[in-house]
This record gives C-alpha cells, structure tokens and sequence, in this order.
C-alpha cells in the first residue's frame, strides 16, 4: 500500500510539474529549442507549423486529469494503474528533464530523453488498451485517451526533435540533404504509428494525432521543401486509413 501511495503521489507532482515549468522556463515560443547546439546546420523542413505546438497544452491538462484521476483513493490499488502507473510517472519525469535540457542545454540529451519519453508512455498505452477487461468510458476517456493523445504526438515529436538537433554536431543526415532527411523523418514517425496500430488496438485518437503533426509539417515545408509537404500530406493521409483499415479487417487487440 505504501508503493501505491508513493506512485500516485508522484505522478500528481510530475504531472503537475511539467504543466508548470513551460512558462516558467521559455519566456517566448514553447516550440523552439532555447539553447543551441555547438555547430549550424540548415533548417530542418520536416518541423510543424508554429500553431501544432498548441496539443502540449492539451496533453498537459490530460495528464493533470489522468493524476487525479489515479490519487482518488478508490483507485490507488486499481491493477490498471498499479500497472501503468510507474511508466507515466517516469514519462512526466523525462518531461521535464526534456524541458530543463532544451532550456538550458546540452541540447543533444533532448534526443534519447524524449525517446526514453516515448518509450514510457507507449508502454502505458499498449498496456491500457490491451487491457484483459474492456475500459469503462471514464477509464476510456480520463485515463487512456490522454495517454494516448500524449503517445500520438511523440510518435512524430522524437523523430523530428533528432532532425533538429542531432546535425548542429555533426551528424550527417546518412549523407541525406535536409530535404531528403526530412522525407525520412516523416517516414519514420509514419512508420512506427502503423506498425503500433498493427499489433494493438489504439483508440482513434492517435492516428489524428499524428496526422495533426504531419499536417502541421506539410503546412511549415510548403515553402522550404515542396517534396517533405506532399511526403507529410500522404503519411497524413495514410495513417488514420491505415487505422480504418485494420478496424475493418478485425486486427488483434494485442501484441502477436
């Protein structure tokens, strides 16, 4: 009982943490990195628009939700959180490491810290909507679709925080241009969106997640890159039709 209280505990102070320290930390745009790595590199197309970054604020409030939702003391020993719980506490955890870096640097850590991010909330998730007993709606709506909201957007955010990051020291984009890295990036974060949805049953919520981001890429790269806006408008596309798809044809809840 006393791991439980100190997990739900933790995640309300996480959770809670990373609602704060944006404005605490990035007096401007929340959606650029503050400090810079040591070299310059060109601009990096596969990046969203300006206006996409406003989801963080959805998915900070989900988060604060789902905390609550975890401390009520009818659920503190509930299996689900006892299951998932230590996963988003290190999430949120990361989160704000991720904040801290971008902030104040050395920026190359924002890399494998939002990959550790991803890592943490793809395991709540696929937990969540793998789980043995179908979720109630208020499980469904205060619990997994947050997670998955969350999930949705670092499926795209980890690949294209690498891209900005990771060439400002010397990285050389696979001898790739910066248009033709960008056309990776999207790629990727496709890539990994579809093949989550192959082996478990997401909610919709995010593959219009990832949609968004994509959109958002298209709508920044119409200008730098003609060839990452269609790329990014395709995997837009693609994404929630491959989610409609794999509904239709019955695909399996869990993992195979």
């Amino acid at each position: 009982m006393n791991s439980d209280i100190a997990r739900v505990w933790i995640n309300v102070l996480l959770a809670l943490t990373q609602l704060a320290l944006p404005p605490l930390l990035f007096r401007g745009s929340f959606n650029t990195l503050t400090a810079k790595p040591p070299g310059m590199a060109p601009s990096n197309p596969a990046t969203p628009a300006g206006y996409a970054f406003i989801i963080w604020a959805f998915i900070f409030i989900g988060c604060m939700v789902y905390a609550v939702v975890q401390a009520l003391p009818a659920n503190v020993s509930e299996t689900l959180f006892r299951r998932i719980g230590w996963a988003t506490a290190g999430g949120f955890a990361l989160c704000a490491a991720w904040l801290f870096a971008a902030r104040y640097g050395p920026v190359w850590l924002t890399v494998p810290i939002i990959v550790g991010m991803f890592a943490c909330l793809a395991f709540a998730v696929l937990s969540a909507a793998s789980w043995q007993t179908p979720l109630s709606a208020a499980r469904y709506w205060l619990v997994l679709a947050p997670l998955t909201l969350y999930l949705g957007w670092l499926s795209a955010a980890m690949f294209v925080n690498a891209a900005d990051v990771l060439p400002g020291y010397g990285f050389g984009r696979f001898g790739l241009t910066p248009s033709g890295f960008g056309v990776l990036i999207v790629a990727m974060a496709g890539a990994v969106a579809i093949s989550l949805m192959v082996f478990w049953r997401l909610p919709l919520i995010y593959p219009l997640t990832v949609t968004w981001a994509l959109v958002a890429i298209a709508v920044n790269a119409r200008t730098a890159s003609g060839t990452v806006a269609v790329v990014s408008l395709a995997a837009s596309a693609l994404v929630p039709a491959a989610w409609l798809a794999l509904r239709m044809s019955n695909a399996k809840v869990g993992p195979v």
